[in-house]
């Protein structure tokens, strides 16, 4: 998946790794991708998902996973 990343960047990508991790009790690394993923998503200018990234940034560092990543209003 990291080199997925790499090579094909994508926020969604991002979290669903950040996800992964965190399932694996990886929550240290969950947290780090979860950081990344904020930063690009700053420097965007993409507020809202700014502020889903860090409600799931809390729970990787609370030890917990994410299970449900998107809003309701998100979701198709």
């Amino acid at each position: 998946m990291g080199q997925l990343l790499r090579k094909q960047p994508s926020i969604e990508l991002g979290e669903t790794m950040a996800m992964t991790l965190a399932e694996l009790g990886q929550y240290e690394q969950a947290a780090a991708v979860q950081r990344d993923m904020m930063a690009t998503t700053e420097r965007a200018g993409l507020r809202d998902v700014v502020r889903r990234l860090t409600e799931n940034l809390r729970l990787y560092e609370r030890g917990k996973p994410c299970r449900r990543p998107f809003t309701d209003n998100e979701m198709p």
